[in-house]
């Protein structure tokens, strides 16, 4: 099995786990698309706001000394988006309802 397809089943397999993930988006920390189990989602553009968000984050917690971020999230009226750093060069967003 190639790398491409063992991350992609590493994603199916986490958002079948964890009840109310619709969704899950690898990207690089410049935000290009690796890897994406988010049926009904154009993973692009959520690669690219990964790597917005997290770079936001970051800039924040630094203002105020707080070091370095472990989540960045979005809560809306529909769900919930977390962003969360996966080693030095990846980024991790997490698609969920809102239970």
């Amino acid at each position: 099995m190639n790398v491409e397809a063992t991350v992609l089943g590493e994603l199916r397999a986490l958002r079948q786990r964890l009840a109310g993930v619709s969704g899950v988006v690898l990207a690089t920390t410049d935000g290009m698309l690796l890897a994406s189990d988010a049926p009904g989602v154009d993973p692009d553009p959520i690669a690219a706001l990964t790597a917005t968000s997290i770079g936001l984050s970051q800039q924040f917690a630094l203002s105020v000394g707080y070091g370095p971020v472990r989540e960045a999230t979005v809560r809306t009226a529909g769900g919930v988006i977390a962003t969360f750093p996966a080693g030095d060069r990846a980024l991790l967003a997490v698609l969920a309802d809102d239970r």
